[in-house]
């Protein structure tokens, strides 16, 4: 079972490697690799000891066969490595944020799923207050669903749900100034089909 502070050590350098305003700035490019000196955030060893169980792993042992066999990369970059640490820099694979998104994701995939159904069921039940746009958004206002939250912490792992979806570079869960809260419902929906590209069986994070 994931606890926070499993979450806490994946996520936190998912943030630091997707956070444009720290990371992005100081990285040099290396065939298919970010390459980030021993000065930069994600470089210092409180970061990298959690990722180091993706050394020697390559892209495509992330992956299922069918997905594979099913995107446009080559067989040479699908067969580098996830990461390279040595002495002065860490590199880390081009596609290698993606796939840490992705395994964050299938440490709370079945919290997600419960997450999601409650809100449909919270919309189906609440339609005046709650509503779903076109596009597949879920809209409320805050004064509504800040009276939800006892509901939300019957899932399990509701806390890691919501920082996660909301507070670490995700971008699928937003309040404006005038207090409606905006959920992007498709879109977890989409990861939540993604994440079944992948296999993280031989990834012990334990």
């Amino acid at each position: 079972m994931v606890n926070k502070k499993i979450y806490n050590r994946f996520s936190i350098p998912y943030q630091i490697l997707t956070n444009r305003f720290i990371s992005q700035r100081n990285y040099s490019s290396s065939g298919f690799y970010k390459c980030f000196g021993k000065e930069n955030h994600i470089a210092k060893e409180e970061y990298l000891e959690p990722l180091r169980i993706f050394e020697g792993v390559k892209l495509k042992e992330v992956y299922i066969p069918k997905h594979i066999e099913e995107i446009s990369f080559s067989e040479s970059f699908l067969d580098a490595e996830l990461i390279k640490i040595t002495e002065t820099k860490a590199c880390f694979h081009k596609e290698f944020e993606h796939v840490l998104f992705y395994f964050i994701i299938s440490m709370v995939k079945n919290e997600i799923e419960e997450y999601l159904k409650l809100l449909l069921n919270l919309q189906k039940n609440n339609q005046n207050a709650i509503k779903i746009t076109e596009e597949g958004d879920f809209i409320a206002q805050s004064f509504f669903w800040d009276s939800l939250t006892p509901k939300f912490r019957s899932i399990e792992n509701y806390d890691i749900i919501f920082h996660f979806l909301a507070r670490s570079n995700t971008a699928f869960f937003s309040r404006d100034s005038f207090g409606k809260i905006e959920i992007k419902l498709g879109r977890i929906k989409k990861i939540l089909e993604t994440v079944q590209c992948f296999d993280f069986s031989k990834i012990n994070y334990r």
